[in-house]
């Protein structure tokens, strides 16, 4: 949970200053990143082909996939069309979990056990790519989406001008009554 305030934070914070002006400034919002250095791919195989048990916190917990490929092809993209306060690519349906560990044992040739281990605080069974208040627009890339943070950046102002002034005290004052940020 706390990453996800850092990852909404630092949105906030690029949309602000896009909103101060600094129009070259934007983010990307991923989702896994398939087979890259720490996803729970690079852990399960790790698990399968040690014998270990396959550690999965929800049997029908889901998530959306993307390539390294489509985490570049997003982050350059976005740099040059620059539409909005954050982009996302389209990563189509979410997969669920159970479903990868079946795959993976079918292409490792090589079966483990199932170990579910109950979800963690604040993790949700599937993940939301939009906000509810952030309305989805099109670019000229039919996959790259963007939102813009208005609403949200109107709400968490005074956090982020605590940032803009390095008051620690404040900031941490004001993140430790957070256990999320509004969810909109």
């Amino acid at each position: 949970m706390f990453l996800d305030i850092q990852r909404k934070m630092a949105e906030l914070y690029v949309a602000k200053a896009r909103g101060d002006g600094h129009f070259g400034y934007t983010s990307c919002r991923f989702g896994n990143v398939f087979n890259s250095r720490g996803s729970v791919i690079e852990t399960f195989i790790y698990q399968i082909l040690n014998d270990k048990p396959i550690t999965l916190t929800h049997p029908k917990i889901e998530r959306f996939f993307m390539s390294i490929e489509e985490a570049a092809y997003l982050t350059l993209k976005s740099a040059l069309i620059n539409n909005g306060d954050v982009h996302i690519f389209d990563m189509g349906e979410p997969v669920p979990l159970a479903e990868i560990i079946e795959n993976l044992q079918s292409v490792l040739s090589h079966r483990s056990s199932v170990l579910v281990t109950g979800l963690r605080d604040g993790e949700k069974m599937s993940e939301d790519l939009f906000g509810l208040t952030e309305e989805s627009f099109t670019t000229i890339e039919p996959r790259i989406k963007y939102a813009n943070l208005s609403i949200e950046l109107n709400k968490n102002v005074k956090l982020l001008n605590q940032i803009n002034s390095r008051d620690e005290s404040s900031i941490n004052r004001e993140l430790s009554g957070m256990t999320t940020l509004t969810k909109l």
